[in-house]
């Protein structure tokens, strides 16, 4: 995933990404833009993991998007 095509993405509000087993990472925090207010995130084993609010070393990085739900469990600041 490009993080760079997110910034020109001005409107984007609502992203769902599905089934991405060997997806890494997702874009840092000033890489994705501020009308991202909901973020849905199924399937993706690495991801899950590393951005899970309760243990996942980069749920900092997603922490400002206001809804964010990981494999049906709502991830609430």
């Amino acid at each position: 995933m490009n993080n760079k095509g997110f910034l020109h993405l001005k409107s984007l509000n609502w992203l769902c990404i599905t089934y991405c087993p060997s997806l890494e990472s997702l874009p840092e925090k000033e890489d994705v833009p501020n009308s991202l207010s909901r973020l849905r995130i199924y399937d993706c084993g690495i991801i899950k993991e590393k951005y899970e609010k309760e243990g996942g070393e980069c749920w900092h990085t997603i922490s400002h998007i206001p809804n964010v739900r990981i494999d049906r469990i709502w991830q609430e600041k």
